[in-house]
C-alpha cells in the first residue's frame, strides 16, 4: 500500500479500473505469485510435454505453480481472429483429477473448460492471458 491509503495498481481509492495496463499486467502477475520459488516459468520453446495448441501456429509460454495453478500467455501471430483448444497436460502440472476452472485473467471472464481443454477466441496479432486454477467443491 502506498502512503495515499490505496494499492499502486488502481487510479484513486475505491475505483476498480486501472490506471495503465501496464499495472494491471503487473497486479494480475503479481495475484498468481510470478517470481515466488514455487512458481516456475516455461517457455515456448520448451514445454510440449505440458501443452498442445491447435491450430500448432499458435505459442505459448506459461507460469506453474504445480498442483495448484497455471497462468498461460497464448500468442496469435496470425492476421486474422483464431478459435484455439489448449490441451494441458494435467498429470504433469499436478492437476490431474482436480475440479478446475479457466478464465481470462486481464478481462476476469470465464472461459470453456472441457476436461484438459481449455477453449478461447485469440485476436488478430494478438495474445490472451489465461488463468487455470484448482477451485474448491
Amino acid at each position: 500500500m502506498l502512503d495515499h491509503g490505496y494499492g499502486p495498481y488502481y487510479a484513486e481509492p475505491g475505483v476498480s479500473s486501472v490506471a495503465d495496463p501496464t499495472l494491471l499486467l503487473w497486479h494480475v502477475r503479481d495475484e498468481f505469485g510470478i517470481g515466488e520459488p514455487d512458481v516456475e516459468f516455461y517457455p515456448y520453446w520448451k514445454n510440449e510435454e505440458y501443452v498442445q495448441l491447435t491450430p500448432a501456429h499458435l505459442k505459448t509460454s506459461f507460469h506453474l505453480k504445480h498442483g495448484e495453478r497455471v497462468q498461460l500467455v497464448v500468442s496469435n501471430f496470425l492476421r486474422e481472429e483464431i478459435d484455439a483448444n489448449i490441451q494441458l497436460n494435467l498429470p504433469s502440472m499436478g492437476l490431474d483429477g482436480k475440479q478446475l476452472a479457466a478464465y481470462d485473467a486481464l478481462l476476469s471472464q470465464p472461459l470453456e473448460m472441457n476436461g484438459s481443454v481449455v477453449r478461447a477466441t485469440i485476436l488478430p496479432e494478438r495474445y490472451r492471458l489465461i488463468n487455470v486454477e484448482v477451485v474448491e467443491p
